[in-house]
């Protein structure tokens, strides 16, 4: 039973075309917005059939900035370290998110012992397959064995609670976000924004519309995946000065999706919503 005196709003925070049926027009008639988390998804959701193009609107995601900040106690980043085995004069590159084929993480490893091999550094991937399940899968399987032979350098922590992220980037040099698919809009970005950290993305979905050419260096998809990562790591690895001006710029940017700024543009799509 609908009540007409209630505006109804749908946020989409994927591609929607599985999510719709033959009732789109009815779900989008019912709807005052249809709220998307990228210009990238928002575009896809008006192809769908039934859709009515001026309700779908664009809210960037958000993160705390407050907590991502890259800043933390010295001894605890020290304590840190030695608990993953990273020396004091590692560069550390950071994967975080779901270890699932479309991520990118073999890519990531494979361009790692390419073009790592004689530098002094270290690759953390965190995160598991299925959200502190510990599920262990064949794709799991293949990337412990692609890394045997330099599984010194290579550190699987499994699954990291949201809370300590913050800690953990307080110890990472560089953040690779080597997704193979459309990301619709990782908060992976935004959180290494907010932790003056320097990005490697590829073009992928929503999330070049995060970044910009400052803060991080953002790679084709192709048959060259490997290549591209790996060169991209060495302009970094040993570049510290781009590093650093490269974090700062991503610590600026990111005060755009701070939850105040969230807050503030959901707020006028409401207002918008009115008129």
């Amino acid at each position: 039973k609908s009540n007409k005196n209630i505006n109804i709003y749908l946020h989409i925070h994927h591609e929607a075309f599985k999510c719709f049926t033959d009732k789109t027009s009815k779900i989008s008639n019912s709807c005052k917005k249809i709220i998307t988390v990228s210009e990238y998804v928002r575009k896809k959701t008006c192809m769908i059939d039934g859709i009515d193009d001026e309700k779908v609107v664009t809210l960037n995601n958000c993160t705390n900035i407050n907590l991502f900040t890259g800043e933390n106690n010295i001894e605890s980043k020290e304590k840190l370290r030695k608990k993953y085995g990273i020396n004091k004069s590692d560069k550390v590159i950071l994967f975080s998110g779901r270890i699932l084929p479309i991520k990118g993480i073999k890519e990531l490893i494979m361009a790692f012992k390419k073009y790592c091999s004689t530098i002094e550094a270290k690759l953390l991937i965190v995160g598991d397959a299925g959200f502190a399940k510990s599920i262990k899968s064949e794709y799991d399987e293949e990337l412990i064995e692609i890394s045997k032979d330099i599984s010194d350098r290579i550190i699987f922590t499994g699954f990291i609670h949201n809370k300590d992220l913050p800690m953990i980037h307080s110890i990472v040099d560089i953040a690779v976000v080597p997704s193979m698919w459309d990301e619709p809009a990782g908060l992976v970005v935004l959180e290494a924004m907010a932790s003056k950290l320097p990005l490697i993305v590829t073009k992928s979905g929503g999330i070049t519309e995060y970044v910009d050419n400052e803060c991080a260096i953002v790679i084709e998809r192709d048959e060259k995946i490997v290549d591209n990562i790996g060169k991209a790591l060495l302009e970094l690895i040993r570049n510290d000065e781009r590093r650093k001006s490269m974090g700062e710029r991503g610590r600026r940017r990111s005060k755009k999706y701070s939850w105040d700024s969230y807050y503030n543009n959901f707020i006028d799509i409401l207002n918008d919503s009115k008129e």
